[in-house]
């Protein structure tokens, strides 16, 4: 957690989207869908990425971020976030820890392109390495060998069809959570 990544917002965050370029609220609604299909996949193909896209993770940047956290000791070239959004996807680190759960968009701002959505990430804890293409095999934390279910709330920038910007956070709670949105 980084506390000073939460003293400004991304400028991007406050722009009004052009109207020719805004989706409607379905379509924004739709492309985070397929952000959460595309992790789940590990295939970024699968969500319409801008370029630009980048991603801040509780106040951390967490693509294009070559000073990134090490998480294996004996794999220091692998930087968890040093990525692109499409890259990160496609490397499969994250979505071989965490399922995704229950998910909602719970706000929409088609002016500001902008979607709120909320997701319940599930680690069972049972996976003690990831085969990351181009790194080989990379262990996983401690932290994260217990079975823990992670809140996300995204902010997710969405231009012309393709997200730009990515805000989120993310807190351990205990495994199974559920977001009491079913029966």
């Amino acid at each position: 957690l980084s506390p000073a990544g939460f003293v400004s917002p991304d400028s991007t965050l406050l722009e009004p989207v052009p109207a020719a370029e805004r989706a409607t609220r379905e379509e924004l609604i739709a492309t985070t869908g397929r952000y959460f299909e595309a992790f789940a996949q590990s295939k970024s193909s699968v969500a319409p990425f801008a370029d630009s896209c980048s991603r801040r993770e509780n106040g951390i940047v967490a693509t294009n971020n070559s000073d990134g956290p090490v998480v294996d000791p004996a794999q220091p070239a692998f930087r968890v976030f040093s990525g692109s959004c499409a890259q990160e996807i496609d490397r499969g680190f994250f979505s071989a820890l965490t399922k995704v759960g229950d998910r909602r968009p719970l706000v929409v701002d088609v002016e500001q392109g902008l979607v709120l959505d909320l997701a319940f990430l599930n680690n069972e804890g049972n996976v003690k390495s990831v085969s990351v293409p181009g790194v080989g095999d990379v262990k996983i934390p401690a932290e994260f060998l217990r079975p823990i279910t992670f809140v996300d709330p995204q902010l997710f920038k969405i231009e012309a069809g393709k997200i730009r910007q990515i805000e989120g956070l993310s807190w351990p709670m205990p495994y199974g959570m559920r977001s009491g949105w079913d029966k």
